[in-house]
């Protein structure tokens, strides 16, 4: 990757908290931005562990306030309210976004903003030397109810040399 900030939706900011893997982000780069839509979403009470993405906000990420733009105006029905603030913010600030819907990350293609979902962070961080293996994180997400198929792991674990 290299830009040297990025942009973070909900899924990902979650899915690093439940494999404890959230300080990636500040080793691999310079800034993290969350839109304030989106911290709204990861930090309600009911959304697990909210408090610990909360103080990893607080402490290391830029909040975004949030955008009206022509895209979020054209993207309402077809996201919810953080991707499309994330995405705004991606393409105002010229930097990926870390997003893992698969509808966010093909209609963030298509208007031409650079994407990474949290295995290719895990990937990326194993292939930069912040991760010795990433299989023990990708088994967490799965324990955490994401949904990974088989096909997608595998492929990744080939690719980090892992088994």
């Amino acid at each position: 990757m290299s830009s040297r900030i990025i942009v973070a939706d909900a899924s990902p900011l979650i899915g690093l908290a439940k494999c404890q893997q959230l300080p990636l982000l500040m080793r691999m780069f310079e800034a993290v931005h969350v839109p304030q839509r989106v911290v709204i979403e990861v930090t309600a009470p009911d959304k697990p562990l909210a408090a610990e993405i909360s103080l990893f906000i607080q402490n290391h990420a830029i909040v975004e306030a949030d955008r009206d733009s022509e895209l979020s105006e054209k993207l309402k029905r077809r996201l919810d309210a953080g991707e499309i603030q994330a995405l705004c913010c991606a393409q105002d600030l010229k930097c990926p976004v870390l997003i893992d819907e698969r509808k966010g990350r093909l209609i963030a293609q298509a208007h031409g903003i650079e994407i990474m979902g949290s295995l290719g962070l895990l990937l990326s961080a194993k292939r930069d030397g912040h991760l010795e293996r990433i299989k023990p994180s990708i088994e967490q997400l799965r324990e955490y109810g994401y949904l990974l198929g088989d096909e997608l792991i595998a492929h990744v674990l080939r690719l980090a040399c892992e088994r």
